[in-house]
């Protein structure tokens, strides 16, 4: 699908963020006719992945540092609410979903497989999110995540923070397990403000406290 593709090429900066292109440019990228492409800008457009300038071309939406501020801000208010919320309820197979993906973003981890990771790193997010059954949540977070995934990329060139990461997933697992949403919660905003730290310093150390 046209649109998928185009839109992963974007997420890992195969089309800079900034530049401007053209449907010509991108269809023959793309190896296809101008018309799905033409499709496909409209709707990236209308999730903000681009703008489309008259006369100009098609703009790759760049992040500001205030955008991304406010996107883990966002973000964070998300995440508290879905931890408190599933803390003690999540079934077996839930469980055994979540520890699942621990176990890929280990593997990614000692693959050093960027995209692996961050993919295994937002999935255990997302997976959260679907277990509070909340759509439009889901949806939100989907968007917020996506919109920082070129800055997390970008920040995983210059040091790799899997196995910090992975550390951080297990001890907000055992709180949600454990029915513990306070520590869930204070487990989940540290993690959050390490990876903005992180992102924000572009890959430097980032220590996991509570507050």
């Amino acid at each position: 699908m046209i649109y998928i593709e185009l839109r992963k090429q974007i997420l890992n900066s195969a089309v800079p963020a900034g530049s401007i292109v053209s449907e010509q440019i991108l269809a023959e990228r793309l190896s296809v006719g101008k018309a799905p492409v033409r499709v496909a800008i409209r709707r990236l457009a209308s999730e903000g992945f681009l703008t489309i300038e008259p006369r100009r071309g098609i703009r790759i939406t760049e992040q500001s540092v205030q955008d991304v501020l406010d996107l883990f801000q966002v973000r964070i208010l998300m995440e508290q609410l879905v931890v408190r919320q599933i803390a003690g309820k999540l079934s077996r197979l839930q469980i055994d979903r979540l520890r699942q993906n621990r176990e890929e973003l280990r593997v990614a981890s000692m693959e050093l497989d960027i995209d692996k990771l961050i993919e295994s790193d937002f999935g255990f997010h997302r997976l959260l999110a679907e277990f509070h059954a909340n759509k439009q949540l889901v949806w939100m977070l989907d968007r917020t995540l996506d919109s920082l995934y070129r800055e997390v990329r970008s920040s995983m060139h210059v040091r790799n923070r899997a196995s910090e990461s992975l550390g951080e997933h297990e001890k907000i697992y055992e709180a949600i397990v454990s029915g513990d949403a306070d520590e869930a919660d204070r487990c989940m905003v540290a993690h959050v403000q390490c990876g903005q730290r992180f992102v924000m310093s572009r890959g430097k150390n980032c220590v996991f406290q509570l507050s």
